[in-house]
């Protein structure tokens, strides 16, 4: 495989300086006292005080991808969608090819474990032994572009959630509306039954007392069904 022109321009933005994300012409100091130039370029033909024209920048960068695919290609085992190549390439770029070569990540996907490979990538944000911002950022980007694969992790998979017991409750109570819609009880027939009942008025606080007990009794078993 080779990587993709989206994989190309993921990566030129990656070792590139924002805001303009263009090659540095002038050799600087990457922060960790090495020597770098171009998009990323570092190495024993590097010095500081060196320039170099975009034209080079450009042909570094393309000597640079070309060893990344390589390595990806020969060390990794089990079949890659492109994105997932993609992002491999750009982690080799940062690492060091022998780096990623030697890598456990390169142990745990060539053992088809493809859902710990942004964990493994994670892992690698240090730089001199010290937590590094930008390092963080680049695996973050680099972990999104893995997972436009089609290996995935779990956490893409649709996963029923039980209701909650406030949800049981209200489906309950649609339940029992329908139920009375099904039986065809209007809005006519419950005024003629109200009209029925005010003949007991004078009985109401035993209907009362009843039908508070009753409701008491539906709460507590709805409230064990819930929990059940």
């Amino acid at each position: 495989m080779n990587i993709s022109p989206e994989g190309i321009a993921a990566l030129y933005r990656r070792e590139c300086k924002p805001p303009n994300f263009e090659p540095e012409l002038t050799a600087y100091d990457d922060g960790y006292g090495n020597a770098t130039i171009g998009c990323g370029h570092t190495g024993a033909d590097v010095h500081f005080g060196q320039t170099i024209t975009r034209e080079q920048a450009d042909a570094l960068f393309k000597s640079d991808i070309g060893p990344c695919e390589a390595t990806v290609t020969e060390s990794v085992k089990v079949p890659l969608r492109q994105p997932e190549f993609d992002c491999l390439c750009s982690f080799a770029f940062s690492i060091g090819v022998g780096a990623f070569a030697r890598s456990t990540l390169v142990k745990v996907l060539n053992a088809g474990k493809y859902d710990q490979v942004p964990k493994e990538l994670s892992r690698w944000v240090y730089s001199g032994g010290k937590l590094s911002n930008g390092l963080v950022n680049r695996r973050n980007s680099e972990i999104g572009q893995w997972t436009r694969g089609a290996f995935v992790s779990s956490a893409t998979v649709p996963v029923d959630v039980p209701p909650s017991p406030v949800a049981k409750i209200e489906n309950w109570l649609r339940g029992l509306g329908s139920a009375a819609l099904g039986l065809g009880v209007t809005g006519d027939q419950l005024k003629s039954a109200g009209n029925d009942l005010q003949g007991l008025a004078p009985h109401w606080h035993w209907f009362g007392a009843v039908g508070v007990a009753l409701f008491a009794l539906g709460v507590v078993w709805a409230l064990r069904k819930a929990r059940a």
